[in-house]
């Protein structure tokens, strides 16, 4: 080699090496900020009619959105999104054209392996256009808050704050007067990888802060990482890390401690089956410790269908009354049947999911109290008769064999509903019992009477009532039960559906919506589920964490055939926790690592 050319070499590999350390030395010193030399030539300082060539096509309108079709794109989709090129006072629309693999690209200097890309959207410029995802898929994705990871970045940046929200979607916002809100919809992810390393941050998988509009995202096998050095960092749902003040979750699981309990004898993943004294069975998918059935308790199953069956909404509220027994017959007030066109009026939406997916199984299980089982009452030492102990962790101390109970810890307006299964006698009742307990003894054992007037109900019928509980019931502590009544107790009819709704934490029900948001696997036709139809009803896990953790953690399900319905997560080290807010039959913890469940994001090309 000649000298001028060595010398040239040296000089060449001198600034490369500068220039690496600068940005290693400017990392280290900001977490949240990234100084850095250009690396790609990606120019960031363009003319609106010129971003169309960072994309596949399009012009960024609802009509003619930016197309994305390539790892590059995505790419691109990020960093421009992040240098506040896209307007807050306008959507700017985009549509994936097809699935995306992204192992093997944004290699940057050295070797084959993926690079990261930031957050789409942070809190300096939030997400406020509209993302169609099309169906399609985007796997092998690695999004990282830390600069080092980024291997490509563009030219004429000289900073980038991806702020405390980190996610795939890092903050999809909405602006000041809420003319212009970001949304998100209709895409998977899959084998995706989020890294964050930004101390007081919320971190999900889908979006680390959402204000907008989600529906219909899939996640199928994921990894958090939160590096080797601890921070305080939190997840509310995992999925997603922080819901903003104007998001409502609609199909919100049913977990937080002060809001929806939920009793459901239909639940697909969980159906009841006949519970034989002396045992008793947490509640499926509901609060832990507060709901338990108590045996014996029955199973009917009754052959429905949509010209044999109908779902009635009882024309009138029934409040509980803590000092008085009550009798509400069912010819008391006015009856609507519940259709597609009024339901959203008349009943809460998982009442009327659930009536979906019993019709379409074909059939409607209820629960029955056993005819001459004696009713809930009180002995002269202030104890149940024929009491039976709760377990360790319940909120309650015993309940009569033959019920139903249930301790919320707030009030509100409930979804309750009996099913008949054939016609009976002229009048039948089940009733719901209500008591509290004084250093340790049961006072104030009241119940409320639904007589069910032959005439009014048929068979194979069901009837919804408002059933509101006071909230100083509630906040007294007062518990429940579902049960025999003390007046023609029901041969036919039986216990069909709870769901007591208080304080939610599914947002502030405003002018954003999440919805289908959800863990998925592959389905018997080589497909990842669908979370687009109406009646969609989400797998009720809610996962979440909030500490100083670092550490990895990972979520996945089995595919077909395996498929199990189950939720699998494992986290790492020990120190790291993440909380399974519901009953733990649809999360699972796994007690180590295996690379057969949570496979490794590939990270080159294949």
């Amino acid at each position: 080699m000649k000298g001028k050319d060595a010398r040239k070499l040296i000089v060449s590999f001198f600034v490369t090496v500068c220039s690496f350390m600068a940005l290693v030395i400017s990392a280290f010193s900001l977490t949240t900020t990234a100084w850095f030399t250009t690396i790609l030539n990606f120019n960031t300082s363009m003319a609106a009619s010129s971003i169309s060539n960072y994309y596949a096509g399009g012009t960024g309108t609802e009509s003619d959105p930016y197309l994305i079709a390539t790892p590059r794109h995505v790419y691109n989709f990020s960093w421009l999104q992040n240098s506040g090129l896209y307007p807050s006072t306008a959507k700017t629309y985009f549509k994936l054209q097809n699935d995306i693999n992204m192992a093997g690209t944004l290699t940057g200097f050295v070797g084959n392996t993926s690079g990261a890309v930031p957050p789409i959207g942070t809190d300096t410029y939030p997400f406020y256009g509209n993302f169609d995802g099309n169906g399609k898929t985007i796997k092998n994705l690695w999004v990282s808050s830390d600069p080092l990871d980024w291997k490509e970045k563009p030219m004429n940046f000289t900073s980038l704050n991806v702020g405390a929200s980190i996610g795939f979607f890092g903050n999809i916002g909405q602006n000041a007067d809420g003319s212009v809100i970001g949304s998100a919809s209709h895409f998977y992810l899959e084998n995706i990888e989020i890294t964050n390393k930004v101390a007081n941050s919320h971190v999900g998988i889908v979006g680390g802060l959402v204000d907008g509009f989600l529906q219909a995202v899939g996640v199928k096998n994921a990894k958090i990482s939160l590096g080797s050095s601890a921070h305080q960092t939190e997840s509310e749902y995992v999925l997603i890390g922080k819901l903003g003040p104007n998001v409502e979750w609609v199909d919100v699981p049913a977990d937080d401690p002060g809001g929806n309990l939920i009793i459901d004898p239909n639940n697909p993943s969980n159906l009841f089956t006949t519970i034989n004294y002396p045992s008793v069975i947490q509640v499926p998918d509901s609060l832990l410790g507060r709901a338990y059935y108590i045996g014996t308790l029955t199973m009917t199953s009754t052959n429905i269908n949509a010209s044999n069956s109908a779902f009635l909404k009882f024309g009138a509220s029934v409040t509980v009354d803590p000092n008085n027994n009550q009798v509400i017959r069912t010819d008391a007030a006015p009856l609507t049947t519940i259709t597609a066109s009024n339901y959203q009026n008349l009943v809460a939406e998982d009442y009327w999911l659930r009536t979906r997916t019993v019709l379409n199984s074909g059939r409607a299980r209820s629960v029955m109290f056993g005819y001459g089982t004696p009713i809930p009452s009180v002995n002269a030492q202030g104890q149940f008769n024929n009491a039976v102990a709760l377990p360790a962790g319940a909120f309650g101390q015993d309940a009569p064999r033959n019920t139903i109970w249930f301790k919320p810890l707030v009030g509100g307006k409930s979804a309750l509903s009996f099913f008949r299964s054939n016609q009976g006698g002229d009048e039948e009742c089940i009733s719901v019992w209500s008591f509290l307990r004084v250093n340790g003894n049961v006072t104030n054992l009241r119940e409320t009477r639904f007589a069910i007037i032959k005439g009014t109900l048929g068979n194979r019928q069901a009837i919804y009532f408002d059933f509101i509980i006071p909230q100083a019931m509630a906040a007294a502590g007062y518990e429940f039960l579902i049960g025999t009544s003390s007046y023609l107790p029901a041969t036919s009819a039986g216990f069909f559906y709870l769901s007591l709704s208080g304080t939610s934490e599914g947002g502030g029900g405003g002018n954003s919506q999440i919805k289908g948001v959800d863990f998925t696997y592959y389905t018997n036709a080589g497909t990842l589920e669908d979370l687009t139809p109406a009646d969609y009803v989400p797998k009720k896990i809610h996962l979440d964490f909030d500490g100083v953790y670092s550490g990895n953690a990972y979520f996945n399900m089995l595919d077909y055939p395996n498929n199990d319905g189950k939720v699998y997560f494992y986290s790492e080290p020990a120190g790291f926790v993440i909380n399974n807010t519901l009953t733990g039959t649809v999360g699972v913890k796994e007690n180590s690592y295996s690379t057969t469940k949570f496979p490794p994001r590939q990270q080159t090309a294949p």
